[in-house]
């Protein structure tokens, strides 16, 4: 079994035992459930950590570390810049220029 299907099979299990749900018939019940599944599983592909120390980063996500701390940061063109204060990056979306959107960093050591 593929661990998409394991996650849907647990979460069809939960929604079969929640009263909230006891007015589905089973195929929507499944349909809820693989949604659930995927949603999951992209949010932990998301937030996963990549090689060498790089942590995901979503724009618009607040910003993921403490005021002051010594941070890399990874732009979506790629380019990795060393040694910033995050509190001075702009983490949010940037529709005009999404190629300097951030999204990775890691800890400066």
């Amino acid at each position: 079994m593929r661990k998409r299907e394991q996650i849907a099979a647990m979460a069809m299990q939960g929604l079969n035992v929640n009263p909230n749900y006891s007015t589905m018939d089973g195929r929507a019940i499944s349909q809820v459930a693989v949604k659930m599944a995927d949603a999951l599983l992209a949010e932990l592909e998301r937030t996963k950590p990549e090689d060498y120390g790089w942590i995901h980063h979503k724009p618009g996500d607040p910003m993921p570390c403490e005021e002051g701390d010594m941070i890399h940061i990874r732009l979506r063109n790629g380019e990795d810049i060393a040694g910033n204060d995050p509190e001075f990056l702009d983490w949010g979306e940037i529709p005009h220029a999404t190629d300097v959107e951030i999204i990775a960093w890691k800890p400066a050591k």
